[in-house]
């Protein structure tokens, strides 16, 4: 089946799963009762286990009963390409306490929309003549611009605050930029694993599905590669805290299960929108559009930054930074957005 091409309609479904990516953490800032590691197990099975599982299941039971089965081999290594993606994730959180949020997060974001916006190209999932290879790297210099003044922001932000377990530096920096930047490159196995499963998108289209709910063929298995890593890793974080009670306590429920479960829609919602929009937006359309889901996902965060007051005390400068680096971000969506459908 020839796949379907709406360019436009592509563009906005990228638009609005940077939007919801974006936004994804913000109910986290009302669970008080929990650790990080908690609200992260709860999310975790959630969003790349049941919620995906049970998607495909009600309205694509042909993704799991006839795509993934008859194409075993390349689900798997599309498997393998979510577990690199889930312990990129582990670096980026191991790397925080030894940088600090602003440079962990300038390192991975940077690391991981440059290299998940080439990687198809590299691995062959996708292709781009010269001319396109020229615009995409002049859109992704105006977007890594923007991140590094976003990063600088946050650093001039946070040089007067009180240091938390968060922002202390601690160990050998180097070691901690090694450790970001490793999480960016396998966190970029993300888009990687969804260009390289491209083929099993295309035979669940034959089924007569939407590219919507014919990309769970392959989120189910990339996704699920994902909670493996997460969940053994989190499990064993929280058993050696003796956290398991937390989930017990009266307080919790509903609200803390709750906020946890609607992160996890908001960001399978965000990548189900992505994988759609990517779909749609041509043959480039994983190559440009992971980089223009990633720069309207950190405009979207820095926004949400100023909404519920971590800028609040913040100097001129810092602000004058964040306002640049966003504009910055703007600019790229429209760039990339503008190349995409040339």
């Amino acid at each position: 089946m020839e796949p379907i091409m709406q360019p436009d309609l592509g563009i906005v479904l990228l638009f609005s799963a940077g939007l919801a990516n974006g936004s994804f953490a913000v109910p986290s800032k009302r669970i008080t009762r929990w650790s990080w590691n908690h609200i992260w197990l709860v999310y975790c099975c959630c969003a790349l286990g049941a919620m995906p599982l049970l998607l495909a299941a009600v309205f694509a039971p042909g993704v799991l009963w006839r795509v993934i089965p008859e194409n075993l081999q390349q689900a798997a290594l599309v498997a393998g390409c979510g577990a690199l993606w889930g312990f990129g994730t582990l670096l980026f959180g191991i790397s925080l306490p030894r940088l600090g949020i602003a440079i962990s997060n300038a390192l991975v974001s940077g690391t991981a929309l440059l290299m998940g916006s080439i990687g198809p190209l590299l691995v062959g999932a996708a292709a781009l003549d010269q001319r396109g290879l020229l615009r995409l790297f002049q859109g992704l210099l105006v977007l890594m611009t923007g991140i590094i003044l976003c990063a600088l922001a946050s650093i001039v932000r946070d040089r007067n605050r009180p240091q938390t377990l968060l922002t202390e530096r601690r160990g050998k920096p180097l070691a901690g930029v090694l450790l970001a930047v490793t999480g960016g490159i396998l966190s970029s196995m993300l888009n990687v694993g969804f260009a390289y499963g491209a083929g099993l998108g295309a035979r669940a289209r034959t089924f007569g599905y939407t590219p919507l709910l014919a990309n769970l063929a392959i989120w189910a298995p990339l996704l699920f590669g994902g909670l493996l890593v997460n969940l053994a890793y989190m499990t064993w974080s929280i058993q050696r805290e003796h956290g398991w009670r937390s989930y017990l306590v009266a307080a919790s429920w509903p609200g803390d299960w709750l906020r946890s479960a609607c992160m996890a829609m908001l960001w399978l919602g965000a990548i189900l929108l992505y994988g759609a929009g990517a779909s749609l937006a041509g043959p480039s359309g994983a190559v440009y559009g992971w980089a223009l889901t990633g720069g309207v996902s950190i405009f979207t965060s820095s926004a949400w930054g100023v909404q519920t007051g971590e800028w609040q005390g913040a100097p001129r400068r810092a602000l004058s930074l964040m306002l640049a680096g966003s504009l910055l971000l703007v600019v790229s969506f429209v760039l990339l957005a503008w190349f995409n459908a040339a």
